[in-house]
């Protein structure tokens, strides 16, 4: 069981990097609340790992979050010197993807895009069952890593056609996700005929039976495309009636 709990960080970023030196810039130059300055009582309740923790009030006074005035510069400073860590739950990916007998599990890791590249941890999970169902059609005794790289590439663009589907909006939008989504079918389809001359038990299209769980996916995302197409003509069609009918009345006028 996958634990939901634990998170793990996949990502540090300097928030110099993330923010960009204009949004720095106006962060430094704002005024910054001054914290309150805790009593003897409270500083000698405090647990510190380091001894040389500020315990006292003198010393403690001189850190800048006591400070009434503190300098731009060192406004600047301070921030450019944060990090920003990217955390997620822990996931691991062979609770998912159930390698064969004959699949080193550490070589195999190599093979797995950073975790960073997932929007959440949802997709990663989704991308991992994805690979493992994919896996399933080969036989690990048969696999090179190039085979491997294929197979990969084949979950990665099913993650990624499922992420443009779900994005809504206008026509405009819709019009970029179907060139998207068919960019990538046509390189999904390269990669199929890449596996497929590859393989010794190459799948006979006039045989049901024998169609493998990477043609079934394909055909359902086809399905997928294939809907999203209508309702582009659709949007089209509605376009056309718009311009004709509004002609139309340019005309009775």
């Amino acid at each position: 069981m996958i634990s939901k709990s634990e998170e793990v960080i996949i990502d540090t970023q300097s928030l110099e990097d993330k923010l960009g030196p204009e949004l720095i810039q106006e962060i430094a130059e704002k005024d910054w609340k001054i914290a309150e300055l805790p009593s003897e009582v409270e500083l000698s309740q405090e647990q510190h790992k380091s001894s040389k923790a500020r315990s006292n009030v003198n010393s403690r006074k001189n850190l800048v979050q006591y400070r009434k005035k503190v300098s731009t510069a060192t406004k600047e400073k301070i921030v450019k010197a944060l990090d920003v860590k990217q955390k997620r739950r822990s996931i691991d990916p062979f609770q998912i993807i159930h390698l064969l007998e004959g699949i080193n599990q550490e070589d195999f890791r190599a093979f797995l895009p950073n975790r960073k590249v997932f929007f959440d941890g949802d997709e990663e999970e989704s991308f991992y069952r994805v690979l493992n169902i994919f896996l399933k059609d080969f036989d690990p005794t048969e696999l090179k890593a190039s085979d491997i790289e294929d197979i990969i590439s084949l979950a990665k663009n099913k993650i990624l056609e499922d992420r443009l589907l779900d994005t809504g909006g206008n026509k405009e939008s819709l019009l970029d996700v179907s060139a998207s989504v068919d960019k990538l079918r046509k390189h999904s389809d390269k990669v199929k005929e890449n596996l497929a001359s590859r393989r010794s038990d190459r799948i006979d299209p006039r045989n049901k039976q024998n169609f493998s769980i990477v043609d079934l996916v394909q055909a359902f995302d086809e399905k997928r495309k294939n809907e999203l197409e209508e309702r582009l003509a659709k949007m089209e069609a509605e376009d056309a009636e718009f311009i004709r009918q509004k002609a139309a009345r340019k005309v009775d006028e």
